[in-house]
């Protein structure tokens, strides 16, 4: 992943504060190239003989090994004639290397060379440095996720900075006490948005703590606070193979929201286990199409021989996948639509068949 990618993906969650819908994209490596990240004030950005000159003032390392006071560089050819005279004087983050001769060099996006929007994030007021980077010992990519939890537990209104925090907590495990801290603090705050935003980050950071603040909501019978379409998408995120996940997702079965028992028959029917088939024999009855069509094809992938999260048989032995078991496959909801009694019929008939057998193995 290229810093162009993750600069662009991370100013169009965060400048502003602007938009009101989440950004997702698929889950990156934070900034490979950078060594450390800084916060600067921009002084100036003109051109110079065809290049361009950058001037900021650095105030504040966040992490790694940064420059400081103020430093001059020239960064290739990128396009500034519409570059706005205001936001000199603003402060932003940006990232630096080092080249081969021991010289500073601020990441520039090779992809959009222009600076402002693409390789500088700016700052909000009041980002609380002091508090939590006392060195530059800090890890690089547990400060920023920390920087975006603090921003949007600060305009939960607002999607800006969420979108990238879920795609950074989805990496690599932060071996960070103080992030674990803050997002179970964050999943405990009396603001309903911001509550279901921590818990679709534990989700996305595998933090067991997401289940148990989802089977408690749906046991309390409190779930007004989640945002449906969020926990959805984070579901997701789950790991198809944990034991014991089927048994939790059966009691989140017992919540009263049709959008919420969908997503959690998706991923009940990605498990392929016996007793997430013997849940998924149950819900053939049930009387929504979606979830209906989830049964069928979590039941067929089982009996098909399909490993837990996959979507095609393994080369393991599959001692219940015939012609039939195939031509009956299907996970669509129009296909149950159209023909609900032709697969729903032969399904009950087929757990009627193995359901002894399944179970005790």
């Amino acid at each position: 992943m290229t810093i162009s990618r993750v600069l662009m993906l991370w100013l169009a969650a965060t400048i502003a504060f602007s938009g009101a819908s989440y950004s997702y994209a698929a889950p990156v490596e934070l900034v490979p190239r950078a060594t450390g990240v800084a916060v600067g004030r921009l002084q100036g950005i003109e051109t110079r003989d065809g290049n361009v000159a950058v001037t900021i003032n650095f105030v504040a390392t966040v992490a790694g090994v940064t420059p400081s006071g103020v430093v001059d560089f020239v960064v290739g050819k990128p396009s500034v004639s519409e570059v706005d005279s205001r936001t000199i004087g603003m402060t932003f983050l940006a990232f630096f290397s080092k080249t081969k001769d021991g010289d500073w060099q601020l990441l520039v996006d090779p992809v959009n060379p222009q600076l402002l929007h693409h390789s500088f994030l700016p700052v909000y007021r009041g980002l609380p440095f002091e508090e939590w980077v006392p060195d530059n010992r800090i890890a690089l990519r547990a400060e920023l996720v920390r920087y975006l939890l603090w921003a949007t537990s600060h305009r939960p209104e607002s999607g800006g900075s969420f979108g990238l925090l879920l795609e950074l907590l989805s990496g690599p495990p932060i071996e960070s006490d103080a992030v674990q801290h803050e997002l179970f603090s964050l999943s405990k705050n009396p603001n309903p948005k911001l509550r279901s935003m921590a818990v679709a980050c534990l989700f996305h950071a595998r933090d067991p703590r997401g289940l148990e603040e989802l089977l408690l909501a749906v046991s309390n019978r409190e779930t007004a606070f989640l945002d449906e379409g969020l926990i959805a998408y984070s579901l997701r995120k789950l790991d198809p193979t944990q034991t014991g996940l089927a048994g939790i997702l059966k009691q989140l079965l017992k919540s009263d929201s049709t959008s919420f028992r969908r997503a959690v028959a998706r991923e009940l029917a990605r498990i392929h286990s016996s007793d997430a088939v013997a849940t998924l024999a149950a819900l053939l009855d049930d009387p929504d199409a979606e979830i209906v069509a989830s049964a069928v094809g979590g039941l067929a992938m089982f009996a098909n021989g399909v490993p837990a999260g996959k979507l095609q048989p393994g080369p393991e032995p599959a001692p219940y996948r015939t012609e039939q078991t195939i031509a009956y496959s299907v996970m669509s909801t129009e296909a149950i639509n159209a023909r609900r009694s032709h697969y729903v019929d032969f399904w009950k008939s087929w757990w009627q068949q193995y359901a002894a057998k399944i179970l005790e193995e």
